[in-house]
């Protein structure tokens, strides 16, 4: 919630919305858990519901914070890494580095990495489990283009970025901007846990042969199935 100047307070309420009280004002809540409220983005701090006492984590830029008995997890943005705390807040550990759309859950961390195929560079949807260390790839991003009917039209990005003057020139449009390429591209983000499963929202080939639009939420635990 925000006051009348746009600055984040944060409040709590009964579950039937009765008895609002702000706890924090000019204060960002990055995750809640047993009683105690994570703050950011521009450090990491926990206030205690409780004791009312608030204490200093981190002095960095913090993003995708999540919590459990086992850690406090989060992006520090300005180091480019993804750390994990001790429950108390001490033993700051570097889990990875580099990567994009990061969300723990359940001794998993499922973020965007950078794999490579025959074409070239590509993003990867990766879930990295914490105690063994091992990744496991859930979906690799298309790093060709197709069309508005799934087809593929002969485009690597590669050479998009590298050689543009190979391009066919069919396949360049003229409109009000200008010049403008009608290729379609594959793109993800976050994942999201539901139970056993996990859902990522994106824009797939696969969505545009199976519902005629690229946008959809794929299912991604067991293969990738479009979902809707």
């Amino acid at each position: 919630m925000r006051d009348e100047n746009n600055s984040p307070q944060i409040y709590r309420a009964d579950l039937d919305g009765k008895n609002m009280t702000r706890l924090l004002p000019d204060a960002s809540l990055m995750y809640y858990y047993k009683d105690k409220i994570y703050l950011g983005p521009r450090q990491l701090k926990v206030y205690d519901i409780k004791t009312g006492t608030e204490k200093g984590l981190i002095e960095t830029y913090v993003h995708n914070v999540s919590v459990d008995d086992s850690g406090i997890y989060f992006w520090a943005a300005d180091k480019g890494e993804f750390h994990r705390l001790d429950p108390d807040g001490d033993n700051d550990t570097i889990i990875l580095r580099g990567g994009d759309y990061f969300n723990y859950s359940g001794g998993n961390l499922y973020y965007m990495g950078i794999g490579e195929n025959k074409n070239g560079p590509c993003h990867t949807i990766n879930c990295l489990n914490i105690a063994t260390n091992k990744t496991e790839i859930l979906l690799e991003e298309a790093n060709e283009y197709f069309n508005a009917h799934g087809e593929w039209i002969g485009v690597t990005f590669k050479q998009f970025n590298e050689h543009p003057e190979t391009i066919d020139p069919k396949l360049i449009k003229q409109n009000e901007a200008g010049e403008v390429f009608v290729g379609y591209n594959e793109s993800v983000g976050y994942v999201y846990v539901t139970g056993e499963y996990l859902y990522t929202r994106a824009s797939l080939r696969e969505s545009i042969l199976v519902n005629g639009k690229p946008d959809c939420i794929a299912k991604i635990d067991d293969g990738v199935t479009i979902w809707d």
